[in-house]
């Protein structure tokens, strides 16, 4: 014969652990929202950092990476995050081929159903990564200093929507370029 659970004993133990302070609460916070990795080239891997704060009222609260799109990857993927402190998650963007990479990495609580979406973008490409260099150099002359400036660049890389074509002599020029070094 079974024991019969006496409820007045539950009751007591329920309202021993209540009084003893409120129930603990697992909570994280997420930020930021949302990843925009810069254009590179396939097999040259970026990294930026997402930060997972314990918020809730609970001493530790266990995080685990629950999704993560194809050409991004996520590291820890299963961590604890103290109440009030914060943990680093590096996310890596590394695609094996050219083409545009979108998608939502999900950070969850491992005990309870807590969804915090990252939405993540990058683009890849093949070839060289561009580069430019822009010299500057000045002439002396009767009327004063003469600036001159020469810029060069790489060969145009492949895959990459929205490159435009060389223009300018045969120096290769690249608008997109030239007008983030200005």
């Amino acid at each position: 014969m079974r024991p019969a659970l006496r409820l007045p004993l539950v009751v007591g133990l329920l309202g021993m652990f209540l009084s003893a302070g409120s129930l603990a609460w697992a909570k994280i916070a997420v930020s930021p929202p949302d990843l925009a990795f810069t254009p590179t080239t396939v097999g040259h891997p970026q990294q930026l950092n997402v930060t997972v704060t314990g918020t809730g009222s609970a001493v530790s609260t266990a995080v685990k990476v629950t999704e993560v799109p194809t050409g991004f990857s996520a590291t820890p993927t299963s961590f604890h995050v103290r109440k009030g402190n914060s943990k680093t998650v590096v996310v890596t963007f590394n695609p094996t081929t050219a083409g545009t990479f979108s998608g939502t990495i999900q950070f969850n609580k491992e005990a309870g159903v807590s969804y915090h979406p990252v939405e993540v973008s990058g683009v890849a490409y093949t070839g060289p990564t561009p580069t430019a260099t822009l010299t500057a150099t000045s002439t002396m002359t009767p009327s004063g200093p003469t600036p001159t400036y020469t810029m060069t660049s790489t060969t145009a890389p492949t895959g990459v929507p929205g490159v435009l074509p060389p223009i300018g002599g045969g120096d290769n020029l690249y608008l997109p370029l030239f007008k983030q070094l200005l």
